[in-house]
């Protein structure tokens, strides 16, 4: 049996609180944190208003975010599948993957960002263990989908790989980005990630597989 995670961790930076919502008002604060993020930190600017894919979906959307007092230090967004499909998919054919199960066995997670701050602390961590085990105990899905960019720091690929994601398909050019930026599809088995929860983390230059899928 699985142990429960606690809502509350102390860390070094004070207690960090874990609290999730399915409401537009955490989406709306989530965002600005992983605007802010985007654009001092990674100098990402937007090619097109946030009225497109990368704002999309909250209506099938759950919320985990963690602060410290009131202060909005991390989060992650968990995207159910349904009709009308899920955000990556302007980048790529899941066809292949929704083939493992129905309709509902995948999400996906977005809307990732934690304070740079707060990152050694294991923040990002704690949120996407709450998000994994959401996704798979209480929305019953088996694999959890992650869009991030890969062309400016190899610690965002090492992070996302020794939490068991592997590619899915080629990296390609986000053009919803000045600059088009290269960006990788990754997939996580939620059973496999459960499983190895209570194991250490693999090394970050352990070999990975790639998943066959056709890009878009």
């Amino acid at each position: 049996m699985l142990t429960p995670l606690p809502s509350t961790v102390l860390t070094s930076m004070g207690q960090v609180r874990i609290e999730h919502s399915a409401g537009a008002t955490c989406g709306d604060r989530a965002r600005r944190l992983r605007d802010s993020l985007l654009e001092t930190e990674q100098r990402r600017v937007r090619a097109t208003p946030d009225s497109g894919p990368l704002g999309t979906h909250d209506l099938h959307a759950t919320y985990f975010v963690a602060t410290v007092g009131p202060e909005l230090v991390g989060t992650i967004k968990v995207v159910s599948d349904s009709m009308e499909g899920l955000p990556c998919e302007g980048a790529i054919d899941l066809t292949d993957l929704r083939r493992l199960g129905s309709l509902g066995s995948l999400v996906e997670l977005g809307n990732f960002a934690v304070l740079p701050s707060f990152r050694s602390a294991g923040v990002g961590v704690l949120l996407m263990r709450h998000a994994v085990r959401h996704a798979a105990l209480q929305l019953g899905a088996t694999h959890a989908l992650a869009d991030f960019f890969i062309d400016d720091s190899p610690s965002r690929s090492m992070f996302f790989r020794a939490l068991g994601f592997v590619p899915v398909g080629p990296p390609y050019r986000d053009h919803r980005f000045v600059g088009s930026p290269t960006s990788q599809i990754s997939v996580l088995d939620l059973f496999l990630a459960l499983a190895r929860s209570a194991r250490p983390p693999i090394r970050p230059n352990e070999t990975t597989r790639t998943l066959p899928c056709r890009t878009t």
